[in-house]
């Protein structure tokens, strides 16, 4: 998900990953929101995997849970209206799969 939103570094642990979203990604950009996103995603399919091995006993494979975190994140960009035209936010658009048309006319 890090080089999906253009972030070159490791992954941190949660509570790292958490005060660096709160230094380096406040504020309402689209970038900002997109990562934001992204994160409880995958912290939510994360708890979701974790629940199905414990209580069914089920493990799915990585790549079907990476698949549904940014079907999840591209649903929400999806919705979205009157975005900002910029390169910016285009290249997130071209990175996440999604149609031109959130952009505002």
């Amino acid at each position: 998900m890090l080089q999906k939103n253009g972030i070159d570094r490791p992954p941190l642990n949660l509570d790292l990953e958490r005060d660096w979203v709160c230094s380096n990604k406040a504020g309402n950009s689209c970038s900002n929101i997109v990562y934001k996103l992204s994160l409880a995603a995958s912290i939510y399919g994360l708890w979701r995997e974790r629940n199905c091995r414990i209580f069914q006993q089920k493990v799915g494979p990585a790549a079907t849970l990476l698949i549904q975190i940014e079907e999840q994140v591209r649903d929400c960009i999806c919705s979205w209206r009157k975005v900002k035209r910029s390169d910016k936010n285009r290249l997130m658009a071209i990175a996440w799969r999604v149609s031109p048309r959130i952009f505002e006319v």
